[in-house]
């Protein structure tokens, strides 16, 4: 019985150890700058206070990666139509047990785990270059499809000049937190976005969390 109970305890460590393994790869290879949908949106009222939605037409993630299998972020939207050219977050992430997990400071809604994920390497019909393609489902339910720009290890996954990206947001890069120290995620303010007349954000979230 002993030996039987030793047994049971050795493989249960075994995959414990592989699994942690598997969780530190995982952050290392999502490490990097993706863009593509995340069904961000925002809602505001006017300066006559009728109330209005717009939808993203662009998200652009950074992931750093702290070591083990952890790291943080910076997210920006960006959107065509509105008072609101951009919004912005920061954010923590952990991978536990292959569950990628995102928990956003100052706004806990956004937070959110990521399921059934995969990386492949396939044609990004925006940028015409083969690059990585980071898919999964948002709380188990909505798939996103997120491709890489950049990768923060000293070499641009395409071999194009950094922050090439899709059609609007070329020079998106000129958006993000200049003050954001990606080595100390924790001494950073939250934003939100350059407003260009007398509105009133009402709220801000992702419709891939309303999706089932």
């Amino acid at each position: 019985m002993n030996k039987k109970i030793s047994t049971l305890l050795i493989g249960i460590l075994a995959m414990m150890f592989i699994s942690c393994d598997e969780d530190v790869m995982t952050a290392y290879r999502l490490e990097g700058d993706w863009y593509g949908d995340m069904g961000m949106f925002y809602g505001f009222t006017d300066r006559y206070g009728r109330p209005y939605e717009v939808d993203a037409t662009q998200t652009n993630i950074r992931f750093f990666w702290d070591g083990d299998a952890h790291g943080h972020g910076e997210q920006i939207d960006f959107y065509d139509f509105g008072p609101y050219r951009y919004q912005s977050y920061y954010f923590t992430w952990r991978v536990v047990n292959g569950v990628i997990q995102m928990r956003y400071q100052f706004d806990p809604d956004l937070n959110c785990d990521i399921y059934r994920w995969s990386m492949s390497y396939e044609y990004d019909p925006y940028t015409q270059h083969y690059t990585d393609v980071f898919s999964g489902y948002v709380n188990n339910r909505t798939r996103f499809i997120l491709f890489k720009l950049n990768d923060f290890k000293g070499w641009n996954s395409y071999n194009s000049s950094y922050g090439y990206g899709y059609q609007y947001y070329d020079n998106y890069t000129d958006y993000f937190d200049p003050y954001f120290d990606p080595y100390n995620p924790y001494y950073y303010a939250p934003t939100r976005g350059e407003k260009s007349d007398s509105t009133t954000l009402i709220k801000r979230g992702s419709r891939f969390f309303e999706q089932k």
